[in-house]
């Protein structure tokens, strides 16, 4: 899939050395792209304000839970919960990005700005998915540990 990106950007970058300003996609393509940005803009806001709180909240509870001096296994799962809102910032913070670099594309039909946008998001999907995955673990390791 990286090939495929690749050799898009390659050939979009030869278009842009060779003088020719013509526009990399249809205005249907770009009309689209502009209905999609206020909803992207909106889930990369949402969720990093969520993710924001749900970090701030989760430290202090984990601060509070160390004082106490309770079970490993609860400082543990305040870790892995931590860990899990720091990477939600990180997927708003890449989802945002990109948001701002489509909208450059628009604008200025910089072809180097779409490319970029596509990276970030594909970064975006990853950290989702590293998300998921860590949060399908941590349940079912500590839904395993509670029935014990």
């Amino acid at each position: 899939m990286e090939k495929n990106s690749n050799n898009i950007a390659n050939d979009v970058n030869n278009e842009q050395n060779n003088g020719s300003q013509q526009q990399f996609l249809s205005d249907t393509d770009i009309n689209n792209i502009r209905k999609y940005l206020p909803c992207m803009r909106f889930i990369a806001v949402i969720l990093l304000i969520a993710s924001d709180i749900a970090a701030i909240s989760v430290s202090i509870k984990l601060v509070l839970i160390l004082f106490r001096g309770t079970e490993f296994i609860t400082v543990l799962y305040f870790i892995i919960l931590c860990i899990i809102a720091l990477l939600t910032v990180r997927a708003a913070a890449l989802l945002l990005a990109s948001v701002i670099k489509l909208k450059r594309f628009i604008r200025f039909n910089n072809t180097n700005d779409l490319g970029t946008a596509f990276e970030l998001q594909k970064k975006y999907w990853k950290s989702i998915g590293l998300f998921l995955i860590l949060q399908i673990t941590t349940v079912l390791i500590f839904t395993f540990l509670q029935n014990q």
